[in-house]
């Protein structure tokens, strides 16, 4: 591999193994009870694609920051609380099969998906901090999607989310909205402080309830941090030649990758 092979970070669309360094993401806190908690974590390897994050990345760094989105070895992990469905996926060509009939996206075909059993699981985007390698990331070995499929699989997960907030509805009841406790009859013995004192809770509760709309949507509970702070954005090492790192039989549910997070930023 020549070095003009390689780039100093991965490109957005590319699929890839990642592994989280938990010892690197607590190493500045300078807490030997939290690196010795870290080195008892024994991380695995998952399967991600990537899209670029917010900050367009630059040689020399450290780690480059970068959206990933879980890919799973069968259909979607079901949570009730959540209403989320095992079919709130997309296969991944050459597998075809889903319940509701979706079609999968298809990688480019120069560089074909290696594994049949694979999905993009709705609900999974996340975060996270990809370490520079000293031998840079050979995007030509990746394989990616193009625009056009990284579109429709954008599109099945905003159809996901709509269902999701549609079944979230029917189960909990629609958020009264401000207008609604502004048009409510009022008691003649309530003050105008006391009436202000009620919009002001109502407009509070419903931005906790949009919150909460958004954290369910990017499963940012799982991190313990919806502010987005970035130490609590994983720290990982990635690698681009995903058959050659990966077996099929040895694909992770996304579900213990947030297990795993959870452990480090507990």
């Amino acid at each position: 591999m020549s070095d003009e092979d390689c780039f100093f970070a991965p490109t957005p669309w590319d699929y890839a193994v990642v592994r989280m360094d938990p010892v690197a993401m607590v190493q500045h806190l300078d807490d030997a009870q939290a690196l010795e908690a870290a080195a008892r974590i024994q991380p695995t390897i998952y399967l991600v694609h990537l899209s670029w994050d917010s900050v367009f990345p630059f040689p020399g760094k450290p780690w480059y920051g970068f959206s990933a989105s879980l890919v799973g070895p069968s259909l979607r992990a079901v949570d009730e609380e959540r209403c989320i469905s095992s079919d709130m996926c997309i296969p991944i060509f050459p597998n075809t099969a889903h319940p509701g009939g979706r079609e999968p996206v298809r990688p480019k075909p120069e560089r074909p998906f290696p594994f049949d059993n694979c999905y993009h699981w709705s609900f999974t985007d996340m975060k996270i901090r990809v370490i520079a390698s000293p031998e840079g990331f050979n995007t030509r070995i990746a394989v990616k999607l193009d625009a056009y499929e990284d579109t429709r699989r954008e599109e099945f997960f905003a159809t996901d989310g709509y269902l999701q907030a549609e079944a979230l509805k029917a189960r909990d009841g629609p958020s009264p909205s401000v207008e609604d406790v502004e048009a409510a009859p009022t008691s003649s013995d309530e003050t105008e402080d006391e009436q202000a004192s009620i919009r002001s809770y109502s407009t509070f509760e419903s931005s906790v309830r949009s919150a909460e709309s958004i954290d369910t949507m990017t499963e940012m509970g799982f991190f313990g941090d919806p502010s987005g702070n970035i130490e609590f954005q994983p720290l990982v090492h990635l690698w681009l030649d995903i058959e050659a790192r990966l077996k099929q039989e040895d694909i992770v549910s996304p579900v213990h990758f947030y297990e795993e997070i959870d452990a480090i930023t507990q």
